[in-house]
C-alpha cells in the first residue's frame, strides 16, 4: 500500500509488456542497446495512432474486395450501431419524459441517471481499443525485427576524437579524486575531524547528500556517452580510454560510498522515513549498476548496460516490495529508540495498513508507558477510521488491508482502552488516560 512501491510496480509491469510486445516475435529484447528501446518504443507509439485506422481501412478493402455483394458486413454493422445510438438515446429520453411507465422501466433496465458517466466511459473503451488495436497490429507485423541498431555498423557514428574524450575523462578525474581526498579526510577519518571545522555531525550529513547522489547518475551517463560517441579505432587508445573511464566509476563508486555514510548519519539522528528509506536502497543497486559498468568496459560488452540498467529498475523494485517499506519504517525506529533515540509517533501515523502488524509489535513490546499510549492512540484511531470504510470488493482485494482489520479485530479489546470518536464538525479524536487529542493525522 506504500506509494512508491504501487507506481514502480505498474512502471515496471507496463515496462515488461512494453519489452514483450516490441520483440514478441523476434525474443531480442536481450540483446537491446538503449537505442533499440528508444526507436523501438517511438515506431510503436506512432503505430499506435495509425496501426487501428490501417487496420480498419483493411477490412473495409478486403469486404469490397470479394466479388458480388458479401453475405456479412461486420464492419457496417459496427457503423450502423454507432449511427443509431445517438438518435435511438434522444427518442428514448422524449418518450421517457412522456410516460412515467415506460421511464420507470428504462431507469431499471439502464439507470438512465448514469448516462453521461457511461457515456464517458465508451469514449474512454473506444479510445483505448483503438490504441490497443494499433499495438496488436504492430506485434503481428513489425515484433519479428532481428536486426539491432549497432550491431553491424556503429550507430551514432563516432565523432568525437580521443583526444577530446581524455581531455574531458581526465578532468572530471582529476575534480574527483580531490573530493576523495577531500573526503577521506573530513569524512572518513571521523567524527573529531568535523566538529574541528565547525560542523555538527548531523549538518555534515544533512548537506549535500542529494548532490552526491546526482553526481554519481550524471558521471555514469557522461561515460556512457563519451563511450558512444568516441573515436576509438586503435588498441592503445581503447585501453586508455577504458583504463580513464574505469578509473571515474571506482571515483563515482567512492562518492557514492560517501553519500550513503551522509544518509546512515541522518538516519541515526533523526531515524527512518520513506525519503531516506528510497535513496537507502536506490544507492544499493546504483553502486551495483557501477560495478557492472566496470565489468562490462572490461569484457567491451557496453552494449549490455541498458539490459544491466533494465536489471538494476527491476531489482530495485522487487527490493522495495520484498523489504516492506512503511513496516521497515517502524521496525527500525523503534529499534532505534531502544538505543536512546525519540520516536516520532506523528510521522508513523501517516503510514500505510503496511505498518499496522509492526505498529501492534511494538505496543505490545515497548515499556516506556508515553510511547506505549502514543502507539495504542495511533492503532485506536487506525481502527475507528477503518470502520467507516465501505467493505471491499473482490476487486480491492489486498493481503495488507485484510491482515491490518484482522489485527484491529483481534486485538479490539485492547484498543478500547483509547476511545475514539469524531464531533459533528470536528476532527476524529482519541482519549488517552481521559484526555481528549486529535488524532495525529
Amino acid at each position: 500500500q506504500e506509494p512508491l512501491v504501487i507506481f514502480l510496480n505498474f512502471c515496471v509491469t507496463l515496462g515488461a509488456m512494453l519489452l514483450m510486445a516490441l520483440t514478441l516475435r523476434s525474443g531480442l529484447w536481450l540483446r537491446f542497446g538503449l537505442i533499440d528501446m528508444i526507436a523501438q518504443t517511438f515506431e510503436m507509439g506512432i503505430n499506435m495512432l495509425i496501426g487501428g485506422s490501417n487496420l480498419l481501412a483493411s477490412l473495409k478493402q478486403a469486404e469490397t474486395a470479394v466479388e458480388g455483394a458479401p453475405k456479412w458486413k461486420p464492419w457496417a454493422v459496427v457503423r450502423g450501431i454507432l449511427l443509431a445510438f445517438p438518435l435511438v438515446f434522444v427518442l428514448a429520453m422524449l418518450l421517457a419524459s412522456a410516460d412515467p411507465i415506460f421511464s420507470k422501466m428504462l431507469n431499471e433496465i439502464l439507470n438512465l441517471e448514469q448516462w453521461v458517466e457511461y457515456a464517458l466511459r465508451g469514449v474512454y473503451i473506444i479510445i483505448l481499443a483503438y490504441l490497443l488495436m494499433g499495438i496488436y497490429v504492430y506485434i503481428v507485423q513489425h515484433s519479428n525485427k532481428d536486426k539491432l541498431i549497432g550491431v553491424e555498423k556503429t550507430w551514432p557514428a563516432p565523432f568525437l576524437g580521443f583526444t577530446e574524450a581524455a581531455i574531458i575523462l581526465g578532468a572530471v578525474d582529476v575534480l574527483f579524486a580531490v573530493f576523495v581526498g577531500v573526503q577521506f579526510r573530513y569524512f572518513f577519518g571521523g567524527q573529531a575531524n568535523i566538529h574541528l571545522d565547525g560542523f555538527t555531525y548531523a549538518e555534515y550529513a544533512r548537506r549535500g547528500f542529494g548532490e552526491l547522489v546526482a553526481v554519481a547518475v550524471l558521471s555514469l551517463l557522461l561515460f556512457q556517452g563519451l563511450s558512444t560517441i568516441t573515436n576509438r579505432t586503435q588498441v592503445n587508445t581503447r585501453r586508455i580510454f577504458s583504463g580513464m573511464g574505469i578509473s571515474l566509476v571506482v571515483l563515482v563508486s567512492i562518492i557514492l560510498v560517501s553519500a550513503f555514510q551522509r544518509l546512515l548519519l541522518y538516519e541515526s539522528v533523526y531515524g527512518f522515513s520513506r525519503m531516506r528509506t528510497y535513496p537507502h536502497v536506490f544507492m544499493i543497486w546504483l553502486g551495483l549498476l557501477l560495478l557492472a559498468t566496470i565489468v562490462l568496459e572490461v569484457i567491451q560488452r557496453q552494449r549490455l548496460f541498458a539490459l544491466t540498467t533494465l536489471f538494476a529498475v527491476v531489482g530495485f523494485a522487487a527490493t522495495l516490495n520484498l523489504m516492506n517499506v512503511d513496516d521497515y519504517i517502524v521496525r527500525r525506529n523503534v529499534t532505534q529508540m531502544a538505543q536512546g533515540t525519540t520516536l516520532d509517533v506523528s510521522y508513523l501515523s501517516g503510514l500505510s495498513d503496511d505498518a499496522v502488524p509492526a505498529l501492534f509489535e511494538s505496543y505490545f513490546t515497548v515499556k516506556e508507558t508515553a510511547v506505549k499510549d502514543a502507539l495504542g492512540a495511533n492503532l485506536a484511531c487506525r481502527y475507528a477510521v477503518s470502520q467507516t470504510r465501505p467493505v471491499m470488493d473482490w476487486q480491492s482485494f489486498n493481503w495488507s488491508k485484510v491482515q491490518a482489520r484482522t489485527l484491529f479485530e483481534a486485538h479490539s479489546g485492547e484498543l478500547a482502552a483509547y476511545p475514539v470518536s469524531k464531533p459533528a464538525d470536528g476532527f476524529w479524536q482519541v482519549k488517552v488516560h481521559g484526555v481528549a487529542q486529535d488524532c495525529l493525522w
